[in-house]
């Protein structure tokens, strides 16, 4: 688990769904580049298939199934 006192920011390559302040910096990543609801972003983040690790990967699953989830 990353610790944010000793790194100060989330990881630029990798989004570790079980770290809140990873999920909640992700969240609001979409909420400012696309526009999505950050609370649909962390339950879409949830659903997401265990393989996909990288923010380009995780990104690109959410707009591609953006309008399947609710």
């Amino acid at each position: 688990m990353d610790n944010l006192n000793l790194r100060g920011q989330p990881d630029p390559s990798l989004v570790n769904r079980h770290e809140k302040w990873e999920v909640d910096h992700f969240s609001n990543y979409m909420l400012i580049k696309h526009g999505y609801d950050s609370a649909k972003v962390r339950r879409m983040l949830a659903l997401a298939p265990g393989n996909l690790r990288s923010r380009e990967h995780l990104e690109q699953w959410i707009i591609t199934n953006w309008l399947l989830y609710i």
